[in-house]
């Protein structure tokens, strides 16, 4: 089972406090998802093949997310990620 403590501080601080098994936050999933998605962007300066090692998704999947999230197709890196 995972916990707060097997989370990066940063996600931990994004969704607030956790008491027991509840968790208090004023994101969203989807919001913290794109938070994480950005980090690691910056962690591989744009390298989405990278990333999506990392992500443990699909590459095209991470296009997707990426388009969803207003990046399209254009390289992450040059966008100003």
């Amino acid at each position: 089972m995972l916990g707060a403590e097997h989370l990066p501080r940063e996600i931990v601080e994004a969704v607030g406090e956790v008491e027991g098994r509840e968790v208090r936050s004023s994101l969203s999933l989807a919001e913290i998802e794109e938070r994480h998605i950005k980090q690691v962007m910056k962690l591989t300066e744009g390298n989405k093949s990278r990333a999506a090692r990392i992500l443990e998704i699909s590459r095209p999947t991470l296009l997707e997310k990426l388009k969803r999230m207003g990046y399209g197709e254009p390289d992450v890196k040059e966008s100003g990620m």
